[in-house]
C-alpha cells in the first residue's frame, strides 16, 4: 500500500482545518458576539445579565460608604455643639444648612446609592448616635427588617421608572402581576418579597400618593421628599453604568467618554433598549451624563450622581 498519497491527504486536511480554526478565531476577535458553532451572532438579553451581581456589589459598597457619611455628620455635630455650647437633638434640613454655613460640612449629605434628598435617612438613635434608616449603623450587625424593606422599595422603584420610560407608559397599580412582569422582562432579577412575609400570595408594596415611588404598608417609604426627576435621572445613571460595564467586558475595552456614538453602539448591541435624555431637561440632554473621576460610575451635570 502506498502511504504517500494518504499522508498528503491527511496533511492537506489538517491545513484546511487549521485555516478554518484561525478564521473563526479572527472573526470572534473582531466581534465577540459571533457564535462559532452556527456562524450567527449570539442574541443578547434586553437587560444585562450581570445586573444582579453589579447591584449586589454596589449595595455592599454603598453601605460601607454610608458608615463614612455617618461619621462625618457625627464629627460635624460634635464640633458644632462645642462651638455653640449646645446639644443638637434632631437632624433636619435646618441643621444641615447651619452646619454647611458654619463650615462644619461641605455639602448636604446624601445616603450613598440613594441620591436625591436622602439626608432624611440620617437620624439619631435612642442613645444619641447618628444612624441611617436604610443602612444601619454597624457593618457587623445585620440589617433590620425595615432596612431590608427600604432596599426592596428601591429596587422596585428603579424597575418601574425604567419600565415606564422604555414602554412610554405610567404604572398606576403595583400588584403580583406587575412584579412578575418586571421579573419576566428582567427589570427585576427576582421576585421582590417583603422581608417579614416570605409569601408570594400578596404584596405589601404600593405606589406613594404622588405615584412616583414605592411605599410599604408596614414600614412606610424611604423616598421622603425626593424630587421625581432626580430619582428618574439616578435610575438612568445606574442603567447606563450597567450597560457600559457589559459593553466593556464583551469588547475587552474601557469606555472613556459618553457621547451619542457610544449610546448608539449600546442600543445597537442590545445593552440599552434606547438612548434616554436627562428627565425634565428635554431632547439632546443625554450629554448631561458623564463618567465620574474614578471612571467606574456615572454622573449628571444637572442632578449629580448616586455613585458616592
Amino acid at each position: 500500500m502506498n502511504v504517500q498519497p494518504l499522508r498528503r491527504r491527511i496533511q492537506s486536511s489538517g491545513i484546511i482545518l487549521l485555516a478554518a480554526l484561525l478564521a473563526a478565531v479572527q472573526l470572534f476577535a473582531q466581534d465577540p458576539s459571533f457564535d462559532g458553532l452556527n456562524g450567527a451572532k449570539a442574541s443578547k438579553p434586553d437587560r444585562p445579565p450581570a445586573a444582579a451581581n453589579r447591584r449586589s456589589n454596589s449595595a455592599a459598597r454603598d453601605r460601607r460608604a454610608c458608615m463614612g457619611v455617618q461619621r462625618t455628620i457625627a464629627g460635624a455635630i460634635e464640633m458644632y455643639n462645642l462651638d455653640q455650647n449646645t446639644k443638637v437633638d434632631r437632624l433636619d434640613d435646618e441643621l444641615f444648612a447651619k452646619l454647611i454655613q458654619g463650615g462644619y460640612l461641605q455639602e448636604k449629605p446624601e445616603d450613598p446609592g440613594w441620591g436625591g434628598e436622602s439626608a432624611s435617612h440620617y437620624i439619631f438613635s435612642p442613645d444619641g448616635k447618628v444612624v441611617c434608616r436604610a443602612h444601619g449603623s454597624n457593618l457587623d450587625e445585620p440589617l433590620t427588617e425595615a432596612q431590608v424593606c427600604y432596599a426592596v422599595e428601591k429596587l422596585i422603584t428603579d424597575a418601574i421608572v425604567m419600565y415606564n420610560e422604555d414602554n412610554n407608559t405610567r404604572i398606576d397599580l403595583v400588584d403580583l402581576a406587575l412584579l412578575q412582569r418586571l421579573v419576566q422582562k428582567r427589570y427585576l432579577d427576582q421576585f421582590p418579597r417583603h422581608p417579614g412575609s416570605g409569601t408570594d400570595s400578596s404584596t405589601p408594596y404600593s405606589l406613594t400618593p404622588r405615584g412616583d415611588a414605592i411605599t410599604c404598608r408596614f414600614h412606610g417609604s424611604a423616598y421622603e421628599g425626593e424630587p421625581t426627576e432626580k430619582r428618574q435621572c439616578l435610575a438612568n445613571q445606574r442603567t447606563l453604568a450597567g450597560a457600559i460595564e457589559m459593553y466593556n467586558l464583551d469588547f475587552n475595552t474601557k469606555t472613556e467618554r459618553i457621547d451619542s456614538e457610544l449610546l448608539a453602539k449600546l442600543v445597537k448591541g442590545g445593552y440599552l433598549q434606547r438612548a434616554f435624555d436627562d428627565p425634565g431637561q428635554g431632547p439632546g440632554s443625554s450629554s448631561h451624563y458623564v463618567l465620574t473621576q474614578s471612571g467606574s460610575g456615572i454622573s449628571c451635570t444637572v442632578h449629580g450622581s448616586s455613585d458616592r
